[in-house]
């Protein structure tokens, strides 16, 4: 059983910095978490990472937090504002997967945001389906690479 399965373990958010840089990057070029990408599949470089990091900490329209559990990082969540909705992106690195941390995070980071949060789902990306199904989104449409959920914030808690 992995060191974060106990679901009684404290899950924070921290606003991520570029001193996440290595980390993020780390857990970006995982096989589970390229597969799982909607622009490519291929591995990121560290000057390509580094410049959308920058981009990412200096936009207004952004949020970027590295999830920790008992103050150590084990994953991603970012919401970046889009077309009237948070356009939410999480992702566990693999040593806290099917934790249920990823649900904790994604209620946490949904709480410090407003409006409605809207996610793409690869058609082969089931976990993260069912993540967001059983945090009240529903899905909107679907399209040839993935599936779109939408959630009013504010609404039914965690199914």
């Amino acid at each position: 059983m992995s060191r974060f399965a106990d679901m009684q373990a404290m899950i924070e958010l921290r606003p991520a910095t570029s001193a996440d840089a290595d980390q993020l990057l780390d857990w970006v070029n995982t096989p589970d978490s390229l597969a799982g990408k909607l622009a490519t599949s291929a591995p990121i470089d560290h000057p390509t990472h580094l410049a959308w990091l920058a981009r990412r900490l200096a936009d207004p329209e952004t949020r970027l937090w590295v999830i920790e559990c008992d103050h150590l990082p084990i994953g991603q969540l970012r919401a970046e504002w889009r077309a009237g909705a948070w356009e939410i992106d999480i992702f566990l690195a693999p040593i806290a997967r099917g934790s249920g941390h990823a649900g904790r995070a994604l209620f946490a980071g949904l709480a410090q945001l407003g409006n409605v949060a809207r996610a793409r789902v690869r058609h082969s990306n089931v976990a993260s389906q069912r993540l967001f199904e059983r945090a009240g989104f529903r899905r909107t449409a679907t399209m040839p690479e993935h599936i779109v959920y939408e959630r009013r914030l504010g609404e039914e808690q965690l199914r």
